[in-house]
């Protein structure tokens, strides 16, 4: 992991402990879009796991090396993507806190 990535995923990591502080006026609007948002990530994750195990099944029946990079590239997105999902509804009551 590059520095960029690790500064990025900190400031993540602080933008989501904002985020669930007390001292927020909007989150009563949260509260109404968070079932949404629940909804949202478990269709996410659910895609999630099945495309890692087509990637997977790529990964193991590839024979040439640029196959299986591309299947390894694959999960790594993958994994990307889940890391997105889990932060975004974190990030939404930042923003309307902000």
């Amino acid at each position: 992991m590059d520095g960029k990535t690790l500064l990025l995923l900190l400031i993540l990591a602080q933008l989501a402990t904002h985020a669930l502080s007390e001292d927020c006026m909007d989150v009563e609007m949260f509260r109404k879009l968070e079932p949404t948002i629940e909804d949202i990530q478990t269709i996410g994750y659910a895609l999630a796991v099945l495309m890692i195990g087509y990637q997977g099944l790529k990964w193991s029946a590839s024979e040439s090396d640029e196959t299986r990079e591309d299947a390894k590239r694959g999960i790594i997105y993958i994994i990307i993507g889940i890391f997105v999902l889990k932060v975004g509804g974190e990030f939404i009551l930042y923003i309307l806190c902000g």
